[in-house]
């Protein structure tokens, strides 16, 4: 058993890399989960910024059909008109 979780945290995997540093295997195995971690708050941090560019990207949609709607009912109003 090397020691190492996916629950730890980042600083105390790097914690247990510096104090078995001497331990090639137990450093390699540290770095892996390391690289897990900051992988995951990597993706953590995507989902919300690609969360946060869905809703940016709904309301120009919305704004879009409602010009388009918008238009359609002036064209209308101006064809009514004449």
């Amino acid at each position: 058993m090397t020691g190492f979780n996916k629950d730890m945290s980042i600083e105390e995997i790097l914690d247990r890399i510096k104090l078995n540093y001497a331990v090639t295997e137990e450093m390699h195995t540290g770095s892996c989960f390391f690289q897990y971690k900051l992988q995951q708050e990597l993706l953590k941090d995507q989902r919300e910024f690609q969360e946060k560019q869905l809703k940016s990207s709904n309301w120009l949609v919305y704004a879009t059909w409602t010009l388009a709607i918008f238009t359609l009912i002036l064209a209308i109003v101006t064809l009514i008109v004449k």
